[in-house]
């Protein structure tokens, strides 16, 4: 009896420690699945954050949550990918490179990421890598505008004009009514010297005052239109009609006194009509200093005291030029 009892106490003691086990086992894949369950929720949570403060266009705050959200799950491709545009749109094209690169081979196939990856290769001045992004982009998505634009800009950018009046091509005769499209085109017709042709499309632009356009997107809508202003004004300035290009330069420079290419674009035309030139310097001036990586107010300011001949002056501008268009090939042309 006595064995019978031990025997009956030991299973008991057995099946108390499996129960014991197994509450523990449970207790410790429920506390996983909790902690799990909590990092997906707050992704979720974050992820959703991002999303509402990309669509207002508080990209900074995007960046924010979705750096909150990756926090919760590091390996989400698709956080990534988002905090890699939200970070593009702040500015900090670098990290929206290196986010975008970092991506799995699989998303080779993503039109977002390869646009956005170019996108941010452009930023970072390295057009020859931008271009081949957009154009695998485009092998999957031929028709996207956003791809053909970016594209044509970039060739424009690395003054392959030809290739960009190539993809453009289909779009001359009816462009949309897209604003991009026009300058993109009047550019490189400013570019080849076709100053009548810029004028010809961009002319009904200034028959109306440059309004309207992109009225559901002010700010874009603004850039486009100095833009769309200061392309007109060069292509009169290349036909001599400083007046009438003038009229624009002063246009812009009144709501914008430091955009440079205006200022640069004004100081020559002051040079073309033998204004005095020290008012022309003055804007050159201005300009090297609103963008010192830009090659032509170095280019003209070395001109000026060359004639003056002021050796000291003119050798200071020279190097500063020189040293520009080394990173900078075919600014002159």
């Amino acid at each position: 009896m006595g064995k019978q009892r031990w025997n009956f106490g030991s299973g008991t003691l057995l099946n108390v420690l499996s129960i014991s086990l197994f509450k523990r086992v449970v207790s410790t894949l429920f506390l996983l699945f909790l902690g799990c369950a909590t990092k997906a929720y707050d992704m979720t949570r974050a992820l959703a954050q991002g999303d509402e403060f990309a669509a207002k266009g508080d990209h900074m705050s995007a960046v924010y949550a979705y750096e909150k959200a990756l926090k919760a799950v590091p390996s989400s491709q698709q956080v990534r990918r988002k905090l890699a545009i939200a970070s593009l749109k702040t500015g900090d094209c670098q990290r929206a490179a290196h986010i975008l690169s970092s991506l799995d081979s699989g998303a080779g196939h993503d039109v977002e990421r390869l646009y956005f990856w170019g996108e941010s290769l452009r930023c970072l001045e390295n057009y020859n890598l931008a271009v081949e992004k957009y154009k695998s982009a485009l092998g999957l998505s031929p028709q996207d505008m956003r791809l053909i634009k970016a594209l044509a800009w970039t060739y424009l950018k690395i003054k392959n004009v030809s290739k960009t009046l190539e993809i453009l091509g289909p779009y001359e005769k009816n462009p949309k009514k897209d604003p991009q499209i026009h300058l993109i085109f009047a550019t490189a017709y400013n570019e080849k010297k076709q100053f009548d042709k810029t004028v010809q499309i961009l002319r009904p632009y200034e028959h109306r005052q440059f309004q309207a356009i992109r009225k559901n997107d002010p700010p874009i809508g603004e850039a486009e239109r100095i833009l769309l202003m200061h392309t007109l004004a060069e292509s009169y300035r290349g036909l001599r009609q400083c007046g009438q290009a003038e009229k624009l330069y002063q246009r812009i420079l009144k709501t914008r006194p430091f955009f440079a290419p205006s200022l640069t674009g004004s100081a020559e035309c002051d040079l073309q009509q033998s204004r005095q030139e020290h008012v022309a310097i003055k804007k050159l001036e201005q300009a090297v200093k609103a963008d010192p990586y830009s090659a032509r107010p170095y280019f003209l300011l070395e001109k000026i005291y060359d004639k003056k001949e002021d050796k000291s002056k003119s050798l200071f501008y020279k190097e500063k030029f020189l040293k520009i268009s080394e990173k900078n090939s075919g600014v002159l042309q």
